[in-house]
């Protein structure tokens, strides 16, 4: 019953999303887009009833409502425990900007997101054994916020 609903969850979260992916690992290394629970804690917690280890970034280090996220914390982080997982899953949002909300409203010179770029994409080269799926967002004018 439990890989019934854990399959329910990830068709809704590709749905929602416009992407489709097939998880079938032990452990999964999750970059989150922000810390709210749809976020981080539901995600969390409907991997694990699937009986996978998640690892997550400590959450001081990502976003939330009244603070921005530690992007190069983070991307380190993911660097350090890349090796422990099966599958990766990265907000690109967090890992280039510190979160979904950072990544509206920034003063971040391009050289820096540029080069947290390449960090993401130099991911592959030293964990080729991983597979890797990244999600961002559709960026809207803060303006309409």
């Amino acid at each position: 019953m439990t890989n019934k609903w854990l399959k329910v969850a990830l068709m809704a979260a590709a749905i929602a999303t416009g992407t489709s992916i097939k998880i079938d690992a032990e452990t999964v290394l999750y970059v989150p887009q922000d810390d709210r629970p749809v976020s981080l804690q539901y995600t969390v917690d409907t991997a694990r009833e699937a009986g996978m280890t998640i690892l997550t970034p400590p959450q001081n280090l990502i976003s939330g409502k009244n603070y921005q996220g530690q992007a190069d914390q983070i991307m380190a982080w993911v660097e350090q425990n890349a090796g422990r997982a099966d599958v990766m899953v990265l907000s690109t949002d967090t890992l280039i900007y510190g979160g979904l909300v950072d990544s509206r409203k920034h003063n971040i010179p391009l050289t820096t997101l540029e080069s947290r770029l390449k960090r993401i994409e130099s991911l592959k080269a030293r964990n080729k054994n991983v597979r890797i799926y990244g999600f961002g967002t559709v960026m809207r004018s803060p303006r309409a916020s």
